[in-house]
Parts: C-alpha cells; structure tokens; sequence
C-alpha cells in the first residue's frame, strides 16, 4: 500500500511562486523580444544580411516555443492551486468522519 503526504498550504506557495516565476519569464522574453527579432545587419554585405535573418529567425522561433511553454506553465500552475484545494476539502471531510467514527464508537 502507497501513500500520499501532502500539505495544501505548501501546495499553495508552490503555485504561487510559479506565478512569480512566469511572470519573470515573460518579462524576459519580451525584453529579449525586442533586440533579437529584428537584428541589423552588422555590415552591408550579403553574408551579413543573412546571418542577421537567420538570427532573427531563431529568435522568432524562440519566442513563438515560449509562448507554448508559457501556456503549459499556467496550466502546471492552475492544476497545482487545484490539488491544494481538493487536499484541503478531502482533509476537512476525512476530519467529519474520523469524528463521527469516534462518536460512534464511544457509544457503543
């Protein structure tokens, strides 16, 4: 037989530093957005001017897999802030019927 130990308050604090966290990410990403989505070329030749598309390229890539991993970090988030509550429901109900099993038993 396996068990799970769990505190829903920690279950809490997790997701709430993974909002922190997605947050930094995001504010990153869009500072970075900026100086690398659109790179200058670094002379006036051909070689530069592609290697200034490909970078910028890369970085379009980039951003369009972080909007996705963004995404999924929401979703890990949320599902976290939802365990913690069923944990605190499920705990408050086991509670109500371990005393009702006492109750019950101090009658008989």
């Amino acid at each position: 037989m396996s068990f799970v130990v769990t505190a829903p308050p920690v279950l809490a604090s997790a997701a709430s530093d993974l909002g922190g966290i997605a947050s930094m990410i995001s504010e990153a990403n869009a500072m970075a957005a900026v100086r690398t989505t659109a790179l200058a070329p670094a002379a006036a030749d051909e070689v530069s001017a592609a290697i200034a598309a490909l970078f910028s390229s890369y970085a379009r890539d980039y951003q369009t897999l972080s909007v996705q991993v963004t995404a999924f970090h929401v979703q890990f988030a949320q599902t976290l802030t939802n365990a913690g509550q069923l944990y605190a429901v499920v705990d408050v109900g086991n509670g109500v019927l371990l005393k009702t099993e006492q109750q019950v038993l101090g009658v008989i």
